[in-house]
């Protein structure tokens, strides 16, 4: 049945396209996108036509789920990922389902970085981070932090975002980035 409510009385609806997109087992939205025969009763866009209409998100529209955190650890270990740079660079992560953003998707299981995930030796706490900094660079503000990241050469212990980390919303310990780096 077509979606004759939706703006382009030709559109399928929601749940019907949701069955389509299954049945030729598209399984991202860039597989969507790409996808050269797609039945013109699918819209070009599926997150704007279906926004009113019981979109959740890609995954429920595609029926795939992301792994556990239990999964994505052993996911990175089989695939030799011990670091955020690594992650990044990983030319795979569509294979496994796997976000842009690991914080941000699994914020809600405890995820601190994939260092933390796979149990890599280091400091980690805000005085041991601050400690190693102070020994081994000489970085005095945040900007020159940032240039010190963009180098690569940042341990996989070292926070990126320390202010995040060691903010009010995780640790409560951050102050400022003066006392990070210089005090």
């Amino acid at each position: 049945m077509k979606g004759s409510h939706l703006k382009k009385p030709w559109l399928t609806t929601f749940q019907e396209a949701k069955q389509i997109v299954k049945e030729f087992n598209i399984k991202t939205y860039q597989e969507y996108l790409d996808w050269k025969e797609r039945p013109r009763e699918l819209p070009v866009n599926p997150r704007v036509t279906y926004k009113n209409e019981g979109w959740v998100g890609t995954r429920d529209f595609f029926g795939t789920s992301r792994p556990s955190i239990q999964q994505l650890k052993e996911i990175l270990i089989n695939n030799n990922i011990t670091s955020h740079t690594d992650y990044i660079n990983w030319d795979k992560k569509k294979k496994y389902h796997l976000p842009a953003n690991l914080g941000f998707a699994f914020k809600d299981e405890g995820f601190n970085g994939i260092p933390e995930l796979l149990g890599n030796e280091g400091p980690r706490s805000y005085d041991e981070q601050r400690a190693w900094i102070k020994k081994h660079q000489d970085i005095k503000s945040s900007h020159e932090f940032v240039l010190w990241l963009q180098k690569g050469s940042k341990p996989s212990f070292i926070s990126a975002r320390p202010d995040r980390k060691f903010g009010k919303a995780n640790t409560n310990e951050w102050v400022s980035w003066e006392t990070f780096l210089v005090q």
